[in-house]
Formats: C-alpha cells, structure tokens, sequence
C-alpha cells in the first residue's frame, strides 16, 4: 500500500560532501523537510539545512512498539524496511505518522 515514488539517488546527479549532497537531493525533489535517524547527528551540518530553508527533523525510535525482528533481542535503530520485511502488511500497526493520519492502532 506505499504510495510513496521511489527513486534512485543517481537519478539526480550526486555532488561532493555528506551534508551537502542530502540538500542538494532535497532541493532537487522539492523537500522542505529532512528526516533524519539520530545516528546522523555526529555528521550532518545543520546550518547547511537551514540555508537552503529546509527544516531538518531528528527521528527518535525509543518509543516505538516493538515487533517481531527475525534475529532478537529488539533492536529500535534500524530502517523502516526492516519493520516492513518482518511484518509485511501489519507493518503499518507501527507507524506513528500513518496512524496519526488514517486513525489506525499501535505504537
């Protein structure tokens, strides 16, 4: 049910700098906003976000309803695709922006 369009970095042309290179990749699509995991922290250069007017937002995953991982204990900080492979079409139980907007149950 991802509705969302998927593409390839390489599809918009890649430029030097870790920071830098997210911007660029959020201007080139339209973003005004940057969701980040927390381990991003130790890198991205805020100030460079805030130049290009793009509001860049840290993701916390302690809080989030545990679900059942292939290799336990728990692990919070990972990708949403491992929430997805686990469970699939119930993966959305999950999800604290779809359930914030369609009403639906879980964490």
């Amino acid at each position: 049910g991802i509705q969302t369009k998927i593409s390839w970095d390489t599809d918009y042309g890649l430029i030097e700098g870790k920071t830098q290179r997210l911007v660029d990749l959020c201007q080139k699509v339209g973003a005004d906003e940057y969701i980040s995991g927390p381990a991003a922290k130790s890198y991205i250069q805020e100030d460079l976000f805030n130049q290009a007017n793009i509001k860049l937002t840290w993701f916390d995953y302690s809080d989030y309803k545990e679900y059942t991982q292939l290799y336990p204990p728990f692990v919070h900080n990972v990708s949403v695709i491992d929430l997805i492979f686990n469970e699939g079409e119930n993966a959305k139980m999950y999800l604290k922006s779809f359930n914030a907007i369609n009403g639906g149950g879980g964490g």
